[in-house]
């Protein structure tokens, strides 16, 4: 099989897998990615990690350190021991500066709060895409009870501001003279 490599069709659909014990954090991680088009499975601890990389292995794991059951230090251990998980992978996510998280192999350390783009761009090397970001929608505080649903209903991506953003000049005069 001289340059053909059997790849499994799990690795085929690039899922991400994220493992994140802090259920909002996990929540506003999965929503992002999945906006910006990523396949994503998420777990709340180690184990459930464990279960879901053995059953289909994903394209990456964005890992956390410190979680229940099994932590990411452990959960990383048993990749790196099992010959199917060892080449999936993983982005180490960590809110403290703990020099032990150097110690762990990853392919990528990000330190929480992460900007948007470079999670979004180290996530991307790794999996693919499986459609198109959703549109971005920018609503005013007030608004946002009506407007939100709406919008997620309609697989947008919801970015909440305090003031709406100046219009155009052109625009401005536009919607002045129309009156």
């Amino acid at each position: 099989m001289n340059g053909i490599h059997l790849v499994s069709t799990d690795r085929l659909t690039g899922s991400v897998l994220v493992v994140e014990d802090d259920e909002l954090t996990r929540e506003v991680l999965v929503s992002l990615l999945e906006s910006e088009g990523f396949s994503v499975v998420s777990a709340e601890d180690g184990r459930q990690a464990l279960e879901h990389l053995q059953t289909a292995p994903p394209a990456v794991v964005l890992l956390d350190l410190n979680l229940p059951e099994i932590d990411g230090w452990q959960l990383r251990a048993l990749m790196l021991a099992d010959p199917r998980l060892a080449k999936v992978p993983c982005v180490i996510m960590t809110a403290g500066r703990d020099p032990s998280a150097y110690a762990v192999p990853a392919d990528m350390m990000l330190f929480k709060p992460m900007p948007e783009d470079q999670l979004l761009r180290t996530i991307g090397k790794y999996a693919p895409r499986h459609q198109s970001p959703a549109p971005t929608v920018q609503i005013l505080t007030e608004t946002q009870e009506v407007v939100v649903p709406v919008a997620h209903s309609r697989g947008a991506r919801v970015v909440r501001a305090r003031q709406a953003p100046p219009l155009p000049a052109q625009r401005r005069r536009s919607v002045s003279s129309s009156r």
